[in-house]
């Protein structure tokens, strides 16, 4: 028979067991399914085992081709005859020597004699060619060899049902796709049966760990999630009925505030676009507005042209660079006939929210109305437009990373 040799640097048939097993074998893990798994060939606690498992084999061959079942079928008589004559060393102790009135032979077995010592050969390996055996394939010597051990000759299988028709698995635990979401909403108006949309991060078309009826948790931070059922997935968005969430206390503040308006009024335009410019806000040259803030509400000085008896909508947008800006961030305010003397307020009931640090501008969708505008001192209503009033929101403190998991399944 050929030989394999050793791999892995082993030294113990295990060793070669579970590296061809456990690392050579693919895939890896080896085996989902509720089925049995072959022991290692060598006893507990044997370190000195064979580490070939062609050899392994041909021991299990030889162990098959013995057909020791009473494999001559003689009768009992026969076995009995057998044994009386010592031709069956199983009952009796075998004679090494023998005498009689006119015969002596010491050594019966012609084993080597080391002065009045026997050394009694104890190879019992034994080989003769598989065609003796009527072995089909190539003809080739077997040996049958007693110090190999005999593997996986009798098999002992327990098929367990596993609890389901699935398949499973109780080694570590497979690698899991962890999907995130950088969609957030303004905290302060989330409420229970919401309906609400947000894309996974993940760039995969319809993420397969994730259904319709599945029950999820959205975690942003220690004191912000989002617990619903999913009830519609497009692409790389999932739709979310709210059914529980918690929250940290937002207080809302002024994010800019420029000075007060000019008292002189000059001009008017049509869907005005207006800077906030760093010497007309309080304090001066600090504009900006923070990473992953929300802008909430704000006040303007907005009024139609003079003399117009009719007040008109206008739709306050926030524009800039990483502002989440949907429709419904954009709300209506009513002008009116005259210059104000005091502020209008607007809002944006879900909030608008900005992603980096940076001066936004506001643009008035006036829908062909002209309009005026009271521009803050120092500040301009030629180009470009200054505005004048204030914004305000609140300042997250993280950035929007909303860590999915699944709680439970429909």
């Amino acid at each position: 028979m050929a030989s394999n040799s050793n791999v892995n640097n082993c030294t113990t048939s295990c060793c070669v067991f579970n590296f061809y097993t456990k690392t050579v074998y693919n895939p890896n893990p080896t085996r989902l399914w509720s089925r049995f798994n072959y022991v290692c060939p060598c006893p507990s606690g044997q370190v000195e085992c064979s580490t070939d498992f062609l050899k392994l084999d041909e021991r299990r061959k030889a162990e098959i081709l013995k057909y020791k079942a009473n494999s001559s079928n003689i009768t009992k008589k026969q076995q009995y005859a057998n044994a009386a004559s010592n031709r069956w060393l199983t009952g009796r102790k075998r004679s090494w020597a023998t005498q009689t009135d006119t015969y002596t032979n010491p050594n019966t077995s012609a084993l080597q004699r080391v002065g009045d010592v026997l050394v009694c050969n104890n190879n019992n390996v034994s080989c003769s060619l598989t065609s003796s055996s009527d072995v089909p394939g190539k003809v080739q010597t077997l040996c049958y060899n007693p110090t190999v051990p005999l593997y996986n000759y009798k098999v002992t299988r327990t098929y367990s049902s596993g609890g389901t028709k699935w398949p499973q698995y109780y080694g570590p635990e497979p690698t899991q796709t962890q999907y995130t979401t950088t969609t957030v909403y303004d905290w302060r108006n989330i409420a229970i049966g919401q309906s609400k949309t947000f894309t996974i991060s993940d760039g995969l078309y319809q993420p397969y760990q994730l259904e319709v009826g599945y029950n999820i948790t959205i975690t942003y931070s220690d004191t912000d999630s989002i617990t619903g059922t999913i009830t519609a997935i497009a692409v790389n968005d999932i739709t979310l009925t709210i059914t529980a969430f918690t929250r940290a206390t937002y207080a809302i503040v002024p994010l800019i505030t420029t000075t007060g308006p000019q008292p002189a009024i000059a001009g008017s335009v049509v869907n005005p676009v207006f800077n906030i410019r760093p010497s007309t806000t309080i304090p001066p040259n600090q504009p900006e507005i923070v990473a992953n803030t929300f802008i909430t509400d704000g006040e303007c000085y907005l009024f139609s042209v003079n003399g117009d008896p009719v007040t008109h909508p206008v739709v306050i947008n926030i524009v800039g660079t990483e502002i989440q800006r949907p429709n419904s961030n954009s709300v209506n305010i009513q002008l009116y006939p005259s210059a104000p003397t005091t502020p209008t307020p607007f809002t944006f009931p879900s909030g608008c929210f900005v992603g980096t640090k940076q001066i936004p501008v506001i643009e008035a969708l006036t829908f062909g109305v002209a309009i005026d505008h009271g521009f803050p001192v120092g500040g301009s209503f030629t180009n470009p437009i200054n505005f004048c009033g204030v914004i305000n929101g609140y300042t997250l403190p993280y950035a929007p990373l909303g860590v999915i998991s699944i709680i439970s399944v429909q």
